[in-house]
């Protein structure tokens, strides 16, 4: 038992030695950049590195401040929209409903069509538009920018996966599986099938339903313990069961429900690849 404690101590001191170091680091980073700034003081490199730093090290309101003085000088710099999007996107997980809430909302939508103005093809902000779309209730604007990135990109999973389920939360399961048998027939990928499984199985086809997952099944046969696109192991009945019932989502849910928004925010990349 002592010995236990003596190593969690160690490591809750080896955790905290990091957490310094990396807080140094980050003050040093942020002194060099502003000295670089003072010599170029309209050097929109330096400001979005500065920027950059603050927002690694969680001073999001200088993050901010510094990324917004860059779009002064260059009002389509997409690395500055990509900042704010990302900070905006970060404050709605610890946001409670309510006005500041729905105005960091509406500033990262901003964020996000700027960004596409720039920059049409970037799949990445398409599909976050899109889900912010959705929590705003504005779904004929979510399902634009969605069909816009499958027509450009028909094997895209996550744009077939939001664009299929916007279509069965509208009652448009039909219209769900042209969209998902065709894409399943041009790419043939087991997540596709699942999919289409899935919204085979909300139009109560439990028939084609099964037939989709064992496709996706028989895809995914020649790798190591198949796996369904949750991660569990393959259970075609059980799909089943779960597709055809009413599972409420934060993707299917208004403003009201933004508080769910946290597990969108949790799987954002590293900075520099938003």
């Amino acid at each position: 038992m002592i010995l236990i404690t003596i190593l969690r101590s160690g490591t809750c001191k080896n955790s905290s030695t990091k957490q310094a170091a990396r807080a140094e680091l980050a003050a040093q980073s942020i002194d060099s950049y502003k000295k670089a700034l003072a010599l170029a003081p309209d050097s929109t490199v330096v400001m979005e590195r500065l920027a950059e730093i603050y927002a690694k090290s969680q001073h999001s309101r200088e993050a901010l401040a510094e990324a917004q003085e860059v779009l002064k000088l260059d009002p389509n710099d997409v690395n500055a929209h990509r900042l704010l999007a990302r900070v905006y996107v970060r404050a709605l997980g610890d946001m409670n409903a309510g006005d500041a809430q729905k105005e960091t909302l509406d500033k990262a939508v901003d964020q996000f069509q700027a960004i596409l103005k720039v920059q049409p093809d970037d799949t990445y902000s398409s599909l976050w538009l899109a889900r912010l779309y959705r929590f705003e209730n504005k779904h004929d604007e979510a399902e634009k920018v969605l069909r816009a990135t499958v027509n450009r990109d028909p094997g895209n999973g996550a744009a077939l996966e939001q664009l299929s389920q916007l279509l069965v939360d509208e009652g448009r399961s039909q219209e769900a599986v042209t969209l998902l048998t065709q894409a399943a027939g041009e790419s043939a990928s087991p997540d596709i099938y699942d999919l289409l499984g899935d919204a085979y199985a909300q139009s109560k086809e439990y028939a084609k339903s099964e037939e989709a997952y064992r496709k996706g099944r028989g895809a995914r046969s020649g790798r190591p313990g198949a796996r369904s696109r949750s991660g569990a192991s393959i259970d075609v009945a059980g799909q089943i069961r779960r597709s055809a019932g009413a599972i409420q989502t934060p993707l299917r849910a208004g403003t009201q429900h933004l508080g769910k928004f946290s597990a969108y925010v949790a799987a954002l990349p590293p900075f520099g690849k938003i």
